[in-house]
């Protein structure tokens, strides 16, 4: 049997089992089929099929655990050596570019008030 959708909402509020196909034939929604779990009453938790599917948690081993951990701190460490790395390189790029715009803006200043100064001529 293969179940297309596990569990959607009635209008009585009440959860029915749809499948694609029974081993019998039938296209008609069950309430409650042997080898599959009955609904969850009305107005519960569980009453959302995502948490209706939910497993009991696994045990994870503790040098799996201790490993994660080493890792993820080994990762912020990275991350922070790094950006001490980074950081005066970028100063040193945004204080370029502050000079580099300076000079552009008043290269483009120069240009602007010789643009007028022509424009204001006596021999329009």
């Amino acid at each position: 049997m293969r179940i297309k959708d596990v569990t959607s909402p009635t209008p009585s509020g009440s959860y029915a089992v749809h499948a694609s196909r029974y081993s019998s034939g039938s296209q008609q929604p069950l309430r409650h089929r042997p080898g599959l779990l009955p609904p969850p009453p009305a107005g519960s938790l569980l009453a959302s099929p995502a948490l209706a599917k939910m497993v009991p948690p696994v045990q994870v081993s503790p040098l799996i655990k201790m490993s994660r951990y080493s890792l993820l701190l080994l990762g912020v460490l990275y991350g922070k050596t790094r950006c001490d790395y980074l950081k005066p390189i970028a100063e040193e790029e945004r204080r370029l570019e502050a000079e580099e715009k300076k000079k552009r803006e008043e290269l483009e200043r120069i240009a602007k008030e010789l643009a007028e100064a022509s424009e204001d001529s006596i021999l329009k």
